[in-house]
Protein backbone atom coordinates (compact mmCIF):
# COMPACT_ATOMS: atom_id res chain seq x y z
CA UNK A 1 0.00 0.00 0.00
CA UNK A 2 1.17 3.61 -0.72
CA UNK A 3 0.15 6.71 0.11
CA UNK A 4 -0.76 9.96 -1.16
CA UNK A 5 -1.51 13.37 0.21
CA UNK A 6 -2.30 11.48 3.69
CA UNK A 7 -4.89 8.91 2.50
CA UNK A 8 -3.77 4.91 2.08
CA UNK A 9 -3.68 3.75 -1.91
CA UNK A 10 -4.14 0.18 -1.75
CA UNK A 11 -5.10 -0.09 -5.71
CA UNK A 12 -2.98 -2.22 -8.10
CA UNK A 13 -0.03 -0.26 -10.03
CA UNK A 14 -1.61 0.44 -13.62
CA UNK A 15 -0.75 -1.91 -15.93
CA UNK A 16 1.67 -1.62 -18.72
CA UNK A 17 3.19 1.34 -17.15
CA UNK A 18 6.73 1.59 -16.17
CA UNK A 19 6.82 -1.53 -14.18
CA UNK A 20 9.84 -3.24 -12.36
CA UNK A 21 9.50 -6.80 -13.17
CA UNK A 22 11.67 -9.49 -12.31
CA UNK A 23 12.06 -11.66 -15.25
CA UNK A 24 13.61 -14.73 -13.76
CA UNK A 25 16.88 -16.82 -13.00
CA UNK A 26 19.90 -16.78 -15.76
CA UNK A 27 21.76 -18.93 -13.27
CA UNK A 28 22.40 -19.76 -9.55
CA UNK A 29 23.69 -16.18 -8.75
CA UNK A 30 22.48 -14.02 -11.24
CA UNK A 31 18.72 -13.22 -12.06
CA UNK A 32 17.28 -10.57 -14.70
CA UNK A 33 15.06 -7.35 -13.54
CA UNK A 34 13.30 -5.45 -16.39
CA UNK A 35 13.73 -1.51 -15.70
CA UNK A 36 13.34 1.52 -17.29
CA UNK A 37 15.60 4.64 -18.07
CA UNK A 38 14.65 8.15 -17.55
CA UNK A 39 13.70 8.56 -21.25
CA UNK A 40 11.35 5.20 -19.88
CA UNK A 41 13.21 3.28 -22.78
CA UNK A 42 13.26 -0.38 -21.93
CA UNK A 43 15.96 -1.66 -19.47
CA UNK A 44 17.04 -5.06 -18.71
CA UNK A 45 19.96 -6.02 -16.15
CA UNK A 46 21.86 -8.98 -15.03
CA UNK A 47 21.91 -8.40 -11.25
CA UNK A 48 24.42 -10.45 -9.34
CA UNK A 49 22.82 -11.63 -6.00
CA UNK A 50 26.12 -11.53 -4.23
CA UNK A 51 27.36 -8.03 -4.92
CA UNK A 52 23.88 -6.72 -5.77
CA UNK A 53 25.67 -4.88 -8.82
CA UNK A 54 23.59 -5.06 -12.11
CA UNK A 55 25.10 -5.23 -16.08
CA UNK A 56 23.05 -4.14 -18.78
CA UNK A 57 22.07 -6.87 -20.58
CA UNK A 58 21.08 -6.12 -24.52
CA UNK A 59 17.82 -7.49 -25.39
CA UNK A 60 18.03 -10.52 -27.41
CA UNK A 61 16.25 -10.93 -31.12
CA UNK A 62 13.49 -13.70 -31.83
CA UNK A 63 14.30 -15.40 -35.01
CA UNK A 64 11.63 -14.12 -36.66
CA UNK A 65 13.53 -10.71 -35.88
CA UNK A 66 17.01 -11.27 -37.36
CA UNK A 67 15.37 -12.92 -40.39
CA UNK A 68 13.17 -9.76 -41.05
CA UNK A 69 16.70 -7.90 -40.35
CA UNK A 70 18.21 -10.17 -42.98
CA UNK A 71 16.06 -9.05 -45.63
CA UNK A 72 16.66 -7.13 -48.44
CA UNK A 73 16.29 -3.33 -48.33
CA UNK A 74 12.73 -1.85 -48.50
CA UNK A 75 11.26 -4.93 -47.83
CA UNK A 76 9.38 -5.86 -44.83
CA UNK A 77 8.43 -9.30 -43.04
CA UNK A 78 4.69 -8.50 -41.75
CA UNK A 79 2.39 -10.90 -39.66
CA UNK A 80 0.76 -12.37 -42.88
CA UNK A 81 3.75 -13.78 -44.19
CA UNK A 82 4.53 -17.19 -44.09
CA UNK A 83 8.16 -17.91 -42.08
CA UNK A 84 9.80 -21.64 -42.24
CA UNK A 85 9.72 -24.02 -39.50
CA UNK A 86 13.87 -23.58 -39.22
CA UNK A 87 13.06 -19.88 -39.42
CA UNK A 88 15.48 -19.24 -41.84
CA UNK A 89 13.47 -18.62 -45.01
CA UNK A 90 10.43 -16.52 -45.54
CA UNK A 91 7.24 -15.69 -48.27
CA UNK A 92 6.43 -12.85 -48.81
CA UNK A 93 3.42 -11.60 -50.52
CA UNK A 94 3.90 -8.73 -52.82
CA UNK A 95 1.83 -7.47 -56.06
CA UNK A 96 -0.46 -10.19 -55.16
CA UNK A 97 2.80 -12.90 -55.77
CA UNK A 98 4.52 -14.92 -53.73
CA UNK A 99 8.42 -14.05 -53.15
CA UNK A 100 11.35 -16.74 -51.06
CA UNK A 101 13.75 -15.36 -48.95
CA UNK A 102 16.06 -17.28 -47.53
CA UNK A 103 18.58 -15.71 -44.67
CA UNK A 104 22.11 -15.71 -46.97
CA UNK A 105 20.01 -14.33 -50.11
CA UNK A 106 20.93 -11.16 -51.50
CA UNK A 107 17.30 -10.38 -53.22
CA UNK A 108 13.80 -11.98 -53.46
CA UNK A 109 12.75 -15.25 -55.22
CA UNK A 110 9.52 -14.86 -57.04
CA UNK A 111 7.59 -17.84 -56.58
CA UNK A 112 4.31 -16.79 -59.13
CA UNK A 113 4.01 -14.52 -61.63
CA UNK A 114 0.21 -14.12 -61.92
CA UNK A 115 -2.91 -12.03 -61.44
CA UNK A 116 -4.49 -14.13 -58.90
CA UNK A 117 -3.35 -13.78 -55.94
CA UNK A 118 -2.17 -16.53 -53.36
CA UNK A 119 -3.19 -16.65 -49.85
CA UNK A 120 -2.55 -18.72 -46.79
CA UNK A 121 0.77 -20.13 -48.13
CA UNK A 122 2.08 -22.94 -45.21
CA UNK A 123 5.71 -23.94 -45.39
CA UNK A 124 5.69 -28.14 -45.36
CA UNK A 125 7.71 -29.37 -42.40
CA UNK A 126 10.90 -29.35 -44.14
CA UNK A 127 10.59 -26.01 -45.78
CA UNK A 128 11.16 -27.36 -48.69
CA UNK A 129 7.49 -26.94 -50.16
CA UNK A 130 4.82 -24.32 -50.11
CA UNK A 131 0.90 -24.99 -50.14
CA UNK A 132 -1.37 -22.23 -50.78
CA UNK A 133 -4.83 -21.82 -52.59
CA UNK A 134 -5.64 -19.29 -55.54
CA UNK A 135 -9.11 -19.05 -56.33
CA UNK A 136 -10.34 -21.41 -53.53
CA UNK A 137 -8.26 -24.28 -55.56
CA UNK A 138 -5.26 -25.80 -53.66
CA UNK A 139 -1.85 -25.79 -54.81
CA UNK A 140 1.95 -26.69 -54.08
CA UNK A 141 5.01 -25.10 -55.12
CA UNK A 142 8.05 -27.01 -54.85
CA UNK A 143 10.99 -24.39 -54.18
CA UNK A 144 13.77 -26.29 -55.32
CA UNK A 145 12.19 -27.48 -58.39
CA UNK A 146 10.58 -24.55 -59.34
CA UNK A 147 7.55 -25.87 -59.73
CA UNK A 148 3.77 -24.91 -59.16
CA UNK A 149 1.21 -27.77 -59.03
CA UNK A 150 -2.32 -27.79 -58.99
CA UNK A 151 -3.80 -29.96 -56.68
CA UNK A 152 -7.82 -29.38 -57.27
CA UNK A 153 -9.61 -28.37 -60.12
CA UNK A 154 -13.21 -28.02 -59.20
CA UNK A 155 -13.44 -24.75 -56.96
CA UNK A 156 -16.60 -22.59 -57.80
CA UNK A 157 -18.45 -19.81 -56.20
CA UNK A 158 -20.26 -22.15 -53.96
CA UNK A 159 -16.99 -25.03 -53.98
CA UNK A 160 -13.88 -24.43 -51.70
CA UNK A 161 -10.93 -26.77 -51.78
CA UNK A 162 -8.31 -26.10 -48.73
CA UNK A 163 -9.71 -22.32 -48.16
CA UNK A 164 -12.96 -22.16 -45.84
CA UNK A 165 -16.17 -20.72 -45.88
CA UNK A 166 -16.73 -17.62 -43.19
CA UNK A 167 -19.01 -20.13 -41.24
CA UNK A 168 -16.13 -22.64 -41.06
CA UNK A 169 -13.02 -20.07 -40.21
CA UNK A 170 -15.58 -18.35 -37.91
CA UNK A 171 -16.76 -21.32 -35.77
CA UNK A 172 -14.58 -24.41 -36.40
CA UNK A 173 -11.40 -23.40 -37.52
CA UNK A 174 -10.73 -19.98 -35.76
CA UNK A 175 -9.45 -16.78 -36.69
CA UNK A 176 -5.71 -17.75 -36.97
CA UNK A 177 -6.51 -19.86 -39.83
CA UNK A 178 -7.37 -16.70 -41.86
CA UNK A 179 -9.54 -19.48 -43.69
CA UNK A 180 -6.99 -21.83 -44.71
CA UNK A 181 -8.46 -25.52 -44.73
CA UNK A 182 -5.16 -27.59 -45.38
CA UNK A 183 -2.36 -28.76 -43.29
CA UNK A 184 0.82 -30.37 -43.80
CA UNK A 185 1.28 -34.15 -42.47
CA UNK A 186 4.49 -34.14 -40.09
CA UNK A 187 6.34 -36.05 -42.67
CA UNK A 188 5.25 -33.02 -45.29
CA UNK A 189 4.90 -35.77 -47.79
CA UNK A 190 0.77 -35.12 -47.85
CA UNK A 191 -1.68 -32.58 -47.71
CA UNK A 192 -5.13 -33.20 -45.94
CA UNK A 193 -8.04 -30.24 -46.66
CA UNK A 194 -11.56 -29.79 -46.38
CA UNK A 195 -13.88 -29.74 -49.44
CA UNK A 196 -16.75 -26.94 -48.42
CA UNK A 197 -19.76 -27.12 -50.66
Amino acid sequence: MATQNGQVNAQMPQRGGNQVAILGWTDDVHYLIRTFDSDKNLVIQSIDIKTGKGVVVPPVKTDRELLAQALPPGTSLTMTDAVSPDMKSALIVKDNDLFYFKIGDKELKRLTNDKTPEVNARFSPDGKKVAYTKNKDLYVFDIAGNKETRLTFDATDKIYTGYSSWFYMEEILGRPSRYAAFWWSPAGNQLPYTRTV
